[in-house]
This record gives C-alpha cells, structure tokens and sequence, in this order.
C-alpha cells in the first residue's frame, strides 16, 4: 500500500527512502515490495528503534545483515540506531524522517486484535494518522 497524506504530498516520492528495520517478516516483506523504489532511490536510510543485538532478535550487529543484502542489490544504505527515550515507535519515525528529509517511509504494517488495538493503539495505525511523509506499507 503507497499512502500518501493529506494535504501537502511531496514533489518528490522514493527519493530519499527511510525503511523502519525491525527484523520482523512484515519489514522483510516490505523492503522486498519496496526494492524498486530502493534501487531509484538517492538516498536509503535504514532505522532500528530501540535495537536488541543478539541471536534471537536483531543480530549480533543490528542491521548489518539487510544492509548486506541491499548492497548486494546495489542499494547504498546507511544504517541508523536511535532510541524511544520515552516517545512511541511512530513519533521516533516521523521525527527521524523529517530530520533526514525523507520522501518516503517504507515499513511493515503489523496487525493486532481489535481489543489491544483499541486499548494500546499500534504504530500502523498512528503513522496513518499522524505522519506528514508518504508510507509503502506491506503485511
């Protein structure tokens, strides 16, 4: 899903691309359906919130691996680790991608019950809410 928010939609969309990385398969699949505006991409930020290195989470380097695997499709990627310091996932995403100037978020869309959806709200549905950049979202 390309959304695009109302009501200044950028001159430019997949230029300058940030790709929220979790490890998780609804990321992989969105960088796997995001690759063509990745490969036309000026610019490709890769962004781990809150990372856990280690085996069973973001590995021993956290986003190294998929960094690997970008440069091997000939995408250059720069890998960046932030924290939440207190803020939620889809405030650290807005404010990074306004940092970095990007024209485009690509991320994975996770879906949970309506219940903790409705108590605890959810990064997707937020960043469909409140972000000012165009989302490529896959589940």
């Amino acid at each position: 899903l390309l959304f695009l928010p109302k009501p200044d939609v950028p001159q430019t969309v997949g230029q300058n691309i940030l790709v929220a990385w979790n490890s998780r398969a609804e990321a992989a699949e969105a960088l796997s359906d995001a690759m063509p505006f990745l490969l036309g991409a000026d610019k490709v930020t890769l962004l781990l919130v809150d990372p856990v290195s280690g085996p069973d989470d973001h590995g021993k380097s956290p986003g190294a691996d998929m960094a690997l695997v970008l440069a091997r499709h000939d995408v250059e990627v720069e890998v960046r680790q932030v924290s939440t310091n207190g803020s939620t996932i889809a405030e650290v995403l807005n404010r990074e991608a306004k940092t970095l100037g990007a024209d485009l978020i690509v991320m994975g869309a996770r879906g949970h019950s309506r219940m903790r959806q409705t108590i605890l709200g959810g990064t997707t549905r937020e960043m469909l809410e409140e972000t000012a950049c165009p989302l490529f979202l896959a589940h």
